[in-house]
C-alpha cells in the first residue's frame, strides 16, 4: 500500500512540477502539505532527483518521526544502513561540550552519513534538524586520513591491524559491545567501527585476512559475509583537535535541501551556538572554543545559498 501511495505522488503533477522548477529555480516553496504528505512528496521526488536530498525538519522529535515515515515508505525498517536510501543525522551529544557523555548511537548515525557523502554518489535522503546542523564535522581530508579499509585476501598481520586500531583511538576490550571497541581471540579480531550498525569479525590465516563477517554482539551469531569493510573511529571526539566545518561545506553543492520551517532555522541554530558559548565561559577545562565546534545561524543560511532549496513550511527569503 505504501509503495502504491508513493507511486500515486510520483505520477502526480505536484512532484513533476517540483522537479521541473528545480531545473531553473534555486529556491521554491511547497506549501499546504500536512501529515505524511510531506514524507511521500520527499520520497517520490527523491526517486527523480539525483544525488542527496537533505531534509531539515523543525525539531528532533519531528525529524525522528519523518525519518521513520520515510523508512516505512521505502520498506527499509530492518535492513543494513549500507543498503538504505534514508539515513538519520542527529547531534552527537545530549548537551554541548560533554564529550565524556557521548551518545554512541548518534555518533554512529552521523558517521554513517559522512561516509555515505564521501564515498557514494547513490541517491540518498538524509533527515536532520537544526540542533544537529549547528555541530561541525571533521573535514573530508581528516576523514580520509582516519579511514582504514581492509579486504578479504589482503596481506596484513594481526599486529599491524591492531596497531592501526589503537592509532585510531579504538579501545581494547574483552568483548565488543559498542562502537569504538575491539577484541582479540586467537586468530580473530572483533571490531565495532563507527561505520556500521553491527561489529565485524575478522578471521586471519597467518598474515592474510581469511574472512570478514558482521555479527550480532548479543548472541554472537553471524549476520552477513563481507568482501571488504571500512573502519572508522569516533570522528566527533572533541578531545582530538581537528579541522572542522559545517555539514553543508562538506556536502558542497551536491544536494537538494528541504527545509520544514525556514523562518525559525537561524534562531534554533543560534540558540545551540549560544548554549555552547555559555558553557565555555563557565568552565575552565575546555580547550576548543565554540567557533571551532559549532556554527551560527547566519553561517548556515549563507551556505544554503550554494544549494537548491525547497521550503515545505513557512517561507522566508534567504539573505
Amino acid at each position: 500500500m505504501k509503495e502504491q501511495i508513493k507511486q500515486f505522488y510520483l505520477n502526480g503533477s505536484n512532484v513533476k512540477k517540483i522537479t521541473d522548477i528545480l531545473d531553473t529555480e534555486e529556491h521554491i516553496s511547497c506549501l499546504g502539505l500536512v501529515g505524511s504528505a510531506k514524507s511521500y512528496i520527499v520520497a517520490a521526488s527523491a526517486d527523480i532527483i539525483s544525488g542527496i536530498n537533505f531534509v531539515i525538519c523543525s525539531d528532533k522529535e519531528r525529524a525522528a518521526y519523518f525519518y521513520n515515515d520515510i523508512e516505512n515508505i521505502l520498506g527499509e525498517k530492518d535492513i543494513d544502513y549500507s543498503k538504505k536510501r534514508v539515513l538519520f543525522y542527529p547531534t552527537s551529544y545530549k548537551k554541548p561540550y560533554e564529550p565524556e557523555k557521548p551518545d554512541n548511537t548518534y555518533i554512529l548515525s552521523r558517521t554513517e552519513v559522512l561516509q555515505r557523502i564521501s564515498s557514494s554518489e547513490r541517491k540518498t535522503i538524509i533527515v536532520s534538524y537544526p540542533e544537529a546542523l549547528s555541530e561541525k564535522v571533521i573535514t573530508r581530508k581528516v576523514m580520509n586520513k582516519n579511514t582504514f579499509k581492509i579486504s578479504v585476501g589482503e596481506n596484513i598481520s594481526m599486529d599491524k591491524l591492531t596497531d592501526a586500531l589503537v592509532n585510531l583511538n579504538f579501545e581494547h576490550s574483552d568483548f565488543v559491545v559498542e562502537p569504538g571497541q575491539f577484541a582479540i581471540r586467537g586468530g580473530i579480531v572483533d571490531v565495532f567501527s563507527f561505520s556500521n550498525d553491527y561489529p565485524y569479525r575478522i578471521e586471519f590465516f597467518g598474515d592474510e585476512i581469511d574472512s570478514i563477517r558482521s555479527f550480532n554482539p548479543i548472541d554472537q551469531l553471524s549476520i552477513e559475509k563481507l568482501k571488504d569493510i571500512i573502519l572508522i573511529p569516533n570522528l566527533q571526539d572533541y578531545n582530538i583537535q581537528q579541522d572542522r566545518e559545517s555539514i553543508f561545506q562538506y556536502l558542497k553543492n551536491k544536494a537538494v535541501v528541504w527545509i520544514e520551517e525556514e523562518n525559525s532555522l537561524k534562531e534554533k541554530i543560534d540558540n545551540e551556538y549560544n548554549k555552547a558559548v555559555n558553557i565555555f565561559n563557565e568552565k575552565d577545562d575546555l580547550s576548543e572554543e565554540p567557533d571551532t565546534i559549532f556554527t551560527t545561524g547566519d553561517e548556515i543560511l549563507s551556505q544554503l545559498n550554494d544549494f537548491k532549496t525547497i521550503s515545505f513550511g513557512n517561507f522566508i527569503d534567504k539573505k
